[in-house]
């Protein structure tokens, strides 16, 4: 079944399905405001530290899949003293879904325990062909 765009039409989620176990993070733009491999020097948007916050304190782990340099992308959570809060970093130029699936394999979950969050309808698209299972935000 598909929608009126052609992308496939996805299950609704049920009182059945997994529990979210790590939410995984898009960086730039999505975290914070700017894109740090271009010279940018963003804060992360305040709800994106609400919501890091309260869902850690639902032990919910934190994760980040970002297209960038690995150095300049762990320098810049360092500098914002947001590196204590992801589990695990795959920064590189490949598909997101294939950073989700090492995510999965390092945190030693299903890949139907991660969620995923992204401002780019083109990124979401992809994570959802690849990985229907993972649910995007």
């Amino acid at each position: 079944m598909t929608t009126d765009q052609g992308a496939p039409e996805r299950a609704p989620l049920t009182a059945s399905a997994p529990v979210v176990k790590c939410l995984v993070w898009d960086l730039d733009d999505t975290l914070w405001d700017g894109v740090v491999l271009e010279n940018d020097d963003p804060e992360p948007f305040p709800e994106a530290l609400e919501t890091l916050s309260a869902l850690d304190k639902r032990g919910i782990l934190h994760a980040a899949a970002s297209r960038s340099e690995h150095s300049a992308v762990t320098r810049h959570l360092t500098e914002r003293g947001l590196d204590d809060w992801f589990c695990a970093v795959q920064v590189g130029w490949g598909a997101k879904s294939g950073a989700l699936r090492r995510i999965a394999e390092t945190l030693n979950i299903g890949l139907d325990t991660l969620a995923f969050i992204d401002n780019d309808p083109a990124e979401r698209a992809e994570v959802e062909a690849a990985l229907p299972m993972v649910r995007c935000y």
